[in-house]
Protein backbone atom coordinates (compact mmCIF):
# COMPACT_ATOMS: atom_id res chain seq x y z
CA UNK A 1 0.00 0.00 0.00
CA UNK A 2 2.88 2.38 0.71
CA UNK A 3 3.74 2.01 -2.85
CA UNK A 4 0.33 2.94 -3.85
CA UNK A 5 0.88 6.13 -1.62
CA UNK A 6 4.12 7.01 -3.12
CA UNK A 7 3.17 6.96 -6.74
CA UNK A 8 0.17 9.36 -6.09
CA UNK A 9 1.97 11.95 -3.98
CA UNK A 10 4.52 12.06 -6.85
CA UNK A 11 1.26 11.65 -9.28
CA UNK A 12 0.57 14.71 -7.23
CA UNK A 13 3.59 16.53 -7.99
CA UNK A 14 3.05 16.77 -11.57
CA UNK A 15 2.38 19.08 -14.02
CA UNK A 16 -1.03 19.12 -15.04
CA UNK A 17 0.21 17.50 -18.65
CA UNK A 18 2.47 14.97 -17.33
CA UNK A 19 -0.83 13.61 -15.03
CA UNK A 20 -2.70 13.11 -18.26
CA UNK A 21 0.37 11.79 -19.88
CA UNK A 22 0.96 9.34 -16.47
CA UNK A 23 -3.01 8.59 -16.87
CA UNK A 24 -2.86 7.83 -20.64
CA UNK A 25 -0.02 5.14 -19.92
CA UNK A 26 -2.21 3.36 -16.93
CA UNK A 27 -5.29 3.35 -19.47
CA UNK A 28 -3.25 1.86 -21.93
CA UNK A 29 -1.46 -0.56 -19.45
CA UNK A 30 -5.15 -1.34 -18.27
CA UNK A 31 -6.04 -2.60 -21.35
CA UNK A 32 -3.25 -4.46 -22.49
CA UNK A 33 -3.83 -6.37 -18.79
CA UNK A 34 -7.93 -7.21 -19.95
CA UNK A 35 -6.86 -8.22 -23.13
CA UNK A 36 -4.01 -10.80 -21.52
CA UNK A 37 -6.59 -11.82 -19.19
CA UNK A 38 -9.24 -12.35 -22.24
CA UNK A 39 -6.87 -14.02 -24.38
CA UNK A 40 -6.04 -16.57 -21.32
CA UNK A 41 -9.85 -17.38 -20.46
CA UNK A 42 -10.90 -17.79 -23.71
CA UNK A 43 -8.24 -18.91 -25.98
CA UNK A 44 -8.16 -22.30 -27.14
CA UNK A 45 -5.20 -24.43 -25.86
CA UNK A 46 -2.07 -23.84 -28.35
CA UNK A 47 -2.29 -26.35 -31.08
CA UNK A 48 -5.87 -27.06 -31.00
CA UNK A 49 -6.51 -25.21 -34.16
CA UNK A 50 -4.81 -24.96 -37.24
CA UNK A 51 -6.35 -22.25 -38.14
CA UNK A 52 -5.25 -19.20 -35.41
CA UNK A 53 -7.08 -16.61 -37.85
CA UNK A 54 -9.19 -15.52 -35.40
CA UNK A 55 -7.25 -15.14 -32.60
CA UNK A 56 -5.12 -13.41 -34.83
CA UNK A 57 -8.05 -10.82 -35.57
CA UNK A 58 -8.90 -10.81 -31.61
CA UNK A 59 -5.12 -9.99 -31.08
CA UNK A 60 -4.85 -7.34 -33.69
CA UNK A 61 -8.52 -5.50 -32.84
CA UNK A 62 -7.05 -5.51 -29.05
CA UNK A 63 -3.71 -3.65 -29.99
CA UNK A 64 -5.46 -1.25 -32.39
CA UNK A 65 -7.01 -0.11 -29.21
CA UNK A 66 -3.87 0.27 -27.72
CA UNK A 67 -2.32 2.32 -30.30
Amino acid sequence: MSDINTFVEEFQGLSLEDQEYVAELIKKQLVESRRQSLLRTHAPPRGSQKNNRPLAALRENALSVIR
